[in-house]
């Protein structure tokens, strides 16, 4: 069923429609009816060149959202081959007891480096959730961070890993934020993707609505988006 015979089901059903036309005499039925049958050609064509520019805002829309997500795609895994590239010296260091390694330098500069580069791998290659608010904001109203805290932070991201309280890492996922429309018959129930998110193999989505939230895995959402069972209506607009 399409979203305009959805709308009008649905605006016959709120509005009494059916009701009120039987209110009325049989010659005004008759005259309502073919008043509507006139106009019935005019309408659909307004409706298949609506739907067909519909069509093509949908698919602009869409390759528009395409190309910034390959784009940030290909900006992340820069990134993550910077922080890769910039532990090559010591390795990605899963101890606290091995901190020391990245201290042995003389040069100040290149301590602070050391351990940058660190945090950064977690950031950008292990996409490790911060355990505390902006631990990954390396300057404070634009100076750099001393040493001293750099080795903090650091210490607080192994250990944050050991205790494994990274048990799910957020996907930077196009859907994410999307307004979402889900179908039960011709009841419709308005909601967003709250959150898109890893757990091992497979991706979870959750769905944020006025009856409460609803978790899924990404490809049953796939699917029933495929089965006009979901819709997303930011697309539309």
């Amino acid at each position: 069923m399409s979203i305009l015979r959805r709308e009008a089901c649905l605006l016959i059903s709120k509005n009494h429609t059916m009701a009120w036309l039987a209110s009325k005499t049989s010659e005004e039925r008759q005259a309502i009816v073919a008043a509507a049958r006139a106009s019935i050609g005019t309408l659909r064509a307004e409706g298949i060149r609506a739907k067909k520019l519909l069509s093509e805002a949908i698919l602009a829309k869409g390759l528009e959202k395409e190309k910034e997500y390959a784009a940030k795609c290909a900006l992340q895994v820069q990134r993550r081959n910077q922080a890769v590239d910039a532990i090559s010296d010591f390795g990605f260091i899963t101890s606290t007891n091995r901190i020391s390694l990245l201290l042995d330098s003389p040069s100040a500069p290149a301590r602070a480096r050391a351990l940058a580069a660190q945090i950064r791998f977690s950031e950008r290659a292990l996409q490790q959730k911060p355990p505390e608010d902006k631990i990954y904001t390396l300057s404070c109203k634009g100076s750099k961070l001393s040493e001293a805290e750099l080795k903090r932070r650091l210490i607080v991201l192994i250990e944050a890993d050991r205790k494994c309280s990274v048990l799910s890492s957020s996907l930077d996922h196009p859907y994410q934020g999307r307004k979402i429309c889900r179908w039960d018959g011709d009841v419709a129930e308005d909601g967003i993707v709250s959150s898109v998110v890893r757990r091992g193999e497979t991706s979870l989505v959750t769905l944020s609505f006025p009856s409460g939230p609803s978790t899924i895995p990404l490809s049953q959402l796939e699917s029933s988006l495929e089965e006009g069972l979901f819709d997303f209506f930011d697309d539309l607009l």
